[in-house]
């Protein structure tokens, strides 16, 4: 298990039954970004990495929290699954 800190920018609610299935794909995408850090002159955040996203399908056992404000830090923390690493957790910080 790790973790890792990233500041999330954006958070959409995702709604749409595709066009070659009768199962309605329903969850949250959330963007967030690697490697952000406070400008040093207190004028907003500066960003060195590329954006990323993820989807949370809403029958997922990951929460995603409510955000009041945007960009928010948070930990996103990672769990073994067979050969793989998923997302079991969004904790702000």
């Amino acid at each position: 298990m790790f973790s890792e800190k990233v500041i999330i920018v954006a958070v959409s609610n995702i709604n749409f039954t595709p066009k070659d299935s009768d199962n309605p794909i329903v969850g949250t995408k959330v963007w967030y970004t690697r490697a952000c850090y406070d400008n040093e002159k207190g004028r907003g955040w500066s960003c060195d990495t590329v954006l990323q996203h993820t989807f949370i399908r809403s029958d997922s056992p990951v929460s995603v929290p409510e955000f009041k404000q945007l960009p928010v830090k948070a930990e996103f923390t990672y769990v073994p699954q067979g050969r793989y690493n998923v997302l079991g957790e969004i904790k702000l910080v």
